[in-house]
């Protein structure tokens, strides 16, 4: 288990949903510095707070073990190796123990792992990725009150994700691409996100969606909606 991994995806996540590390904090009923060890991999979430930390950063449980999105396709494969992986972690913990206590430990850990993930990626596994039409989507750089952030906004109003990083030596945020999820039973959408804040200690002086930059150190802004 890679927690730097984990911890860089935590906060790319938290970003990409435009919380600031104490709004998290408050949603998970954790302090400031909680959400800061977990996003520079000096420790990992408690397991009773893993469900809704996945909830709010809208994810699996496999993914955050994983530290990255997962498609469908290998869903199942990430699962085994977080399972094995954790296996591996437990059996070292508690190699002091006897072992029949060691057995009995990991298949309860084993089965609590299992369960959680069938609880809450069992919807998930009913989404279908659809990326959205450029000439349908618009988006902008804009400000609220300090922070910078960007807007998305759909001709037909169609809820969005989006994958992205950050370019630390020139400064730059790049959106790579758009999509949106679409339930396959109910054919509903998923709520979206609209707008993307920064926090302020970001130091981002330029923002390019496909190769166009949407923003650029000293760009005057709109404010955000």
């Amino acid at each position: 288990m890679d927690q730097i991994k984990i911890g860089k995806f935590i906060s790319s996540l938290r970003k990409e949903k435009g919380y600031t590390q104490e709004q998290l904090a408050e949603k998970l009923n954790v302090s400031n510095k909680s959400i800061s060890r977990w996003e520079n991999g000096n420790t990992m979430p408690d397991l009773s707070l893993i469900p809704k930390l996945c909830e709010i950063l809208g994810i699996s449980i496999n993914e955050l073990l994983s530290g990255e999105r997962i498609e469908s396709d290998e869903y199942q494969k990430k699962l085994e190796e977080n399972i094995i992986i954790n296996m591996d972690l437990l059996k070292k913990k508690i190699n002091g123990f006897t072992k029949r206590f060691m057995f009995v430990l990991m298949s309860i850990f084993i089965l609590l792992v299992i369960g959680l993930l069938a609880l809450i990626n069992y919807k998930e596994l009913t989404y279908t990725k659809i990326y959205l039409d450029d000439s349908n989507v618009q988006i902008s750089a804009c400000k609220e009150k300090d922070y910078l952030g960007f807007t998305v906004s759909t001709k037909d109003e169609t809820p969005f994700m989006f994958n992205s990083y950050y370019e630390e030596e020139t400064k730059t945020y790049v959106i790579e691409t758009l999509f949106r999820y679409l339930d396959k039973d109910n054919l509903k959408d998923v709520v979206p996100t609209t707008t993307v804040l920064f926090d302020k200690e970001d130091k981002i002086e330029k923002i390019i969606y496909k190769d166009k930059a949407i923003y650029e150190l000293g760009d005057e802004l709109n404010n955000c909606n």
